[in-house]
């Protein structure tokens, strides 16, 4: 496990607490899932998420093209517990971005997606533009 200072830190930023938000109980996400989920551009998502793994906190695996995260094993990270479980899921926007990845994640199961263009998470062709533009979005109500 990495210093706890250097953890801390990367615990400090909104963006990155609602990335752990995602992946806690959700398992394995891609860097589309966190893109989508919290709106974000790629670069965004990919900078947070190096923050967190150089602090220890998730670990990723590259398919192809596609990053995928996960949080380092529960029993390494047991003060998340209380954070997530008790503080984040009882606020917003973290409660809603779990409903977010829900939306997101019914989308990707009906086929091709605007992130599809290679093996792995998102690998069928192209098909299927900006569903969040175009039909009203997967955004869940932060009101």
């Amino acid at each position: 496990m990495k210093n706890i200072v250097e953890i801390l830190k990367a615990l400090s930023d909104e963006t990155r607490l609602r990335i752990i938000n995602l992946l806690y109980g959700n398992g394995e996400l891609c860097v589309c899932d966190v893109m989508e989920v919290l709106d974000i551009t790629q670069a965004k998502a990919s900078r947070h998420l190096g923050v967190l793994r150089r602090a220890g906190l998730v670990t990723d695996r590259k398919s192809a093209q596609w990053v995928y995260y996960t949080l380092v094993s529960l029993e390494k990270i047991k003060f998340l517990d209380s954070i997530v479980v008790d503080h984040l899921r009882q606020t917003e926007p973290f409660a809603a971005d779990l409903q977010n990845l829900a939306n997101w994640q019914e989308v990707k199961s009906r086929g091709p997606h605007k992130y599809s263009n290679g093996p792995g998470c998102c690998g069928q062709p192209v098909t299927l533009c900006s569903i969040k533009r175009k039909s009203g979005g997967i955004r869940a109500d932060h009101g």
